[in-house]
């Protein structure tokens, strides 16, 4: 039997006080090669097993705040919808502050809307 478990990628090897959660382990990687910032990917919204015990380990390790940005489909689709309810519902639970990035909604995921703009 497979598991999915959650994917942490940073350049640093600091205790972060932020982390981008987003959908995806490449996504993850990009985001954090982009942004400079840690990243939690899970594997699809819905298949959050591991993230709480992620999530309280960087939280000892001094984790303060989470950024969900999950695709952009959240408009449309209800999975993603419900997933997204699910995350703040485990957020709020483990006292963790969190925001939802946005962004134009021309780019699915932002990991691909970082891509844009990003210098060639």
């Amino acid at each position: 039997k497979g598991y999915t478990f959650t994917h942490y990628a940073t350049w640093k090897n600091v205790n972060p006080e932020t982390v981008i959660i987003t959908e995806g382990p490449l996504k993850g990687a990009i985001i954090n090669f982009l942004e400079n910032t840690p990243t939690v990917a899970i594997p699809g919204v819905s298949s959050q097993k591991f993230l709480v015990e992620t999530l309280k380990e960087l939280k000892k390790q001094g984790l303060k705040e989470a950024i969900i940005a999950f695709d952009m489909d959240y408009y449309t689709n209800k999975n993603v919808q419900r997933s997204l309810k699910k995350l703040r519902k485990r957020l709020s639970d483990l006292e963790i502050p969190y925001v939802r990035y946005k962004w134009d909604k021309e780019y699915n995921g932002y990991d691909d809307y970082l891509a844009s703009r990003a210098p060639e």
